[in-house]
C-alpha cells in the first residue's frame, strides 16, 4: 500500500482527528533533508512492496528506507537506485522500487515533495476517513500527483550511508521497544508487568498503521470493569478483553475505551512504524524521565547526522 504523508496533523485529537503522517517519521524527515526539504514535506510512504513512479518532469529524488529500485531513462540502461542515495532524473524517467528489506516500510522523498491539497493543515493520508492524500485513499495505478519542481542548484550528493544505518539500527528498526506507565498502570498487578516485559511477543498479521495486535501469553487484566472511552495517543498501549496488547499506530482512534496501562516512548514511535507483521518484539519498562532523557538523545543524533549528510 503506497500513500500521500508527511508528518501529519497534531492538536487536532480533542475533535477526534488521528494524527496520521509517517508512520516512521524518522526515516521520512531524513529523507526529506537528503533532498533538500523541510522535514514535514509530503511524500510516498510505502508499505511491504514498492511502486512504480514515472516522472513528467526532471526530478531529484532519493529512497528513505531499506528498498532499492531500478531506474530506467529515456537514453541509456536501466541501473540500481540504491537506498539512502539521491539521483537526480531527467524527464520521462521511470523508478520501479522493489520490496522492502528490512522493516515495514520505506520512502520515496522528492525535492519539493508532494503537492496535494492540505486538508486541516497537512497532506497526510487518513484512510479510515477519507481525509488527505490523494482522495483520502492509497495510491492506484494510474494516479497523477503533482510534484514541486527541482532546484537547480542543488546537485545530487554522496551521503555516509554508514553513518545513515548505524542510526536507524539504533533508533529505527529495534525490536526492544521501551514502554512507560500509562494512565491506567495502577489498576494492573505486578504479575502482568513480569509476564509483559519478560514475555516475547510477536506481531500479528492484522497489525496496520491504525495498531499493532501483539500474540503471545494472556496477560492478567486490569483490575476494573466497564470503561468510559479516554483520550488515548499514538503508542499508547491497550490491554483487549482477550489479555493481549494493542499498540495504537498514527492512524489509530483518538479515544478508547479498553485499559492502557503503559505507552511507547517518543524515542521508539520510529520502530512501531517499522516492526513487520510477525517480528519478534520484547518490552522494556523504564522512568519518564528515561523517556525523556532518550528523545533528546535522538534528536541530538538525528541533528548531527542531518548535517553531516548535507540537509
Amino acid at each position: 500500500m503506497t500513500t500521500v504523508q508527511d508528518l501529519g496533523r497534531a492538536g487536532l485529537a480533542d475533535i477526534g482527528v488521528a494524527r496520521s503522517g509517517a508512520a516512521d517519521r524518522c526515516s521520512l524527515r531524513l529523507g526529506n533533508r537528503l533532498v533538500g526539504n523541510p522535514d514535514d514535506t509530503a511524500g510516498l510512504e510505502m508499505a511491504i512492496s514498492g511502486a512504480k513512479v514515472n516522472f513528467e518532469y526532471a526530478a531529484q529524488i532519493v529512497l528513505a528506507g531499506e528498498t532499492s529500485a531500478v531506474l530506467t531513462e529515456c537514453r541509456g540502461e536501466p541501473r540500481l537506485l540504491a537506498s539512502w542515495q539521491p539521483a537526480t532524473l531527467a524527464p520521462g524517467a521511470s523508478v520501479d522500487i522493489g520490496r522492502i528489506s528490512a522493516g515495514m516500510r520505506a520512502y520515496l522523498c522528492i525535492a519539493g515533495g508532494v503537492q496535494t491539497p492540505r486538508v486541516l493543515g497537512a497532506r497526510a493520508t487518513h484512510c479510515p476517513s477519507g481525509l488527505g492524500g490523494l482522495a483520502g485513499r492509497p495510491l492506484r495505478t494510474g494516479d497523477s500527483l503533482p510534484c514541486g519542481l527541482i532546484d537547480d542548484a542543488r546537485q545530487a550528493h554522496i551521503v555516509d550511508v554508514r553513518a545513515i544505518r548505524a542510526f536507524t539500527e539504533r533508533w529505527v528498526y529495534r525490536t526492544v521497544i521501551r514502554l512507560v506507565p500509562g494512565p491506567h498502570a495502577g489498576l494492573v498487578s505486578r504479575v502482568f508487568w513480569e509476564q509483559l516485559t519478560t514475555s516475547r511477543w510477536k506481531v500479528s498479521d492484522q497489525a496496520d498503521r491504525v495498531g499493532l495486535r501483539l500474540n503471545g501469553p494472556q496477560l492478567p487484566l486490569p483490575t476494573i470493569g466497564n470503561m468510559p472511552s479516554e483520550a488515548m495517543p499514538p503508542g499508547a498501549m491497550q490491554i483487549a478483553g482477550d489479555g493481549r496488547p494493542i499498540v495504537l499506530g498514527v492512524d489509530g482512534p483518538t479515544t478508547g475505551g479498553y485499559p492502557a496501562p503503559a505507552c511507547v516512548v517518543r524515542a521508539d514511535e520510529a520502530a512501531i512504524g517499522q516492526l513487520a507483521l510477525r517480528t519478534e518484539v520484547r518490552f522494556v519498562l523504564v522512568t519518564h524521565a528515561a523517556a525523556r532523557e532518550q528523545y533528546a538523545l535522538r534528536e541530538s543524533e538525528f541533528s548531527a547526522l542531518a548535517d553531516v549528510c548535507g540537509g
